[in-house]
């Protein structure tokens, strides 16, 4: 994994407020000797900094479980504590015992509830469902 927090000293150099007030000027006169292409690459510094640190997020997000920012990130889910984890229980069907239904019971037992209940007036009727 390669994302990793920006810190204020990465970027502080790549700031146009770090730059003289006048970057152009020579350097015995307070500016650093910039040309126009200098000042241009000043400019572009940080927001190409920032594209190459997203794209790297993009790719951690994308990689294999095993190497995937996913596996760093907490789910607040007792029963699945990491994104990778919560993602694969979606996949296997064991989510749904984490969501609670409105009568603050597991879903899956509502639902097998809510089953049953309508299997049963289903046989009163006489439908088959």
């Amino acid at each position: 994994m390669n994302t990793k927090i920006i810190s204020d000293s990465e970027i502080s150099s790549m700031k146009i407020s770090s730059l003289p007030s006048r970057p152009t000027l020579p350097t015995q006169y307070g500016g650093r000797g910039y040309t126009s292409s200098d000042m241009k690459a000043a400019f572009d510094a940080l927001p190409l900094y920032i594209i190459e640190k997203f794209n790297s997020l993009i790719s951690d997000i994308k990689a294999p479980k095993e190497e995937s920012i996913c596996t760093e990130i907490n789910t607040g889910i007792p029963q699945s504590p990491k994104l990778a984890d919560m993602l694969d229980d979606i996949l296997t069907g064991k989510f749904i015992e984490y969501l609670v239904s409105l009568d603050d019971e597991p879903l899956s037992v509502y639902l097998a509830k809510l089953r049953s209940d309508i299997d049963t007036i289903a046989q009163h009727i006489g439908v088959s469902l």
